[in-house]
């Protein structure tokens, strides 16, 4: 999976994430900080601007 320029206005931004089939990713840190947007945005049940690509199936 891969994220380019994503952007979720007032709540996400990531330049760039490339996560391969075989890792694994931790997502932390405080309240408020985007970890429930970026998994959301992971998963395809939010909408974003930018180029999320991968991961599907």
């Amino acid at each position: 999976m891969s994220l380019r320029g994503v952007r979720v206005p007032g709540r996400l931004t990531v330049d760039r994430l490339d996560v391969a089939a075989a890792e694994r990713l931790l997502v932390t840190g405080g309240n408020g900080t985007g970890k429930s947007t970026l998994l959301a945005v992971l998963a395809g049940r939010l909408a974003a601007e930018g180029e999320v690509a991968g991961g599907r199936g």
